[in-house]
């Protein structure tokens, strides 16, 4: 847990001072980094024994296609904790969206590839930049009556910083950047006939 909280205190010391939020035109690029946290005992009284129907409208999230870059503060959060050996990525995406409302934004799917991990990613300008996730970890391992984890939190997040959504069993860890406005098409240039 050391090796965690250690890597999350050099993750806040590279991060530049955030940016206020200007309007819902602005792009933002958005990076979530799920892992397990496989270390045995961890449970904390937050298993259930059916995965909760609590997941929202998950069957009209959309699902993001972006990849995360290879130099970027949470890829290198997910070697650090897949060094440690004691986590495991669950899941690891990164996209571009603006910030609407709340009821004008569709949430997205976080999906691991085993579908071990699913649940979704809300993220939306209300004033402030808010981030819901809604996620529930089925254990493959428990014998019995299906098994399973959910963190379920809402958060009003800042640009530039990382956030840790946190639960015994399995965290995130977000990052909301402003990457500026989107491109406007570009008016049909007029063409002079010829003479």
């Amino acid at each position: 847990m050391r090796h965690l909280f250690a890597i999350l205190g050099l993750l806040a010391l590279a991060a530049p001072l955030p940016a206020a939020p200007t309007a819902s035109t602005t792009l933002y690029d958005i990076e979530v980094l799920v892992f397990e946290n496989s270390q045995p005992g961890l449970e904390g009284g937050e298993a259930w024994k059916e995965l909760r129907k609590e997941l929202g409208d998950i069957e009209q999230a959309a699902t993001p296609e972006g990849a995360p870059a290879p130099d970027s503060a949470l890829s290198q959060a997910a070697g650090a904790l897949e060094r440690g050996g004691q986590h495991r990525i669950l899941v690891h995406k990164r996209w571009q969206q603006n910030a609407d409302t709340k009821s004008a934004t569709t949430p997205l799917r976080l999906q691991s590839a085993n579908n071990e991990l699913d649940g979704t990613l809300r993220f939306y300008l209300s004033r402030f930049l808010h981030v819901e996730l809604n996620l529930a970890l089925q254990d493959p391992r428990a014998t019995g009556d299906v098994r399973a984890f959910q963190l379920n939190e809402h958060r009003r997040v800042r640009p530039q910083e990382i956030h840790y959504f946190d639960h015994p069993r399995l965290g995130a860890l977000v990052r909301v950047t402003a990457v500026g406005k989107p491109e406007a098409p570009q008016p049909a240039k007029r063409v002079k006939p010829a003479r």
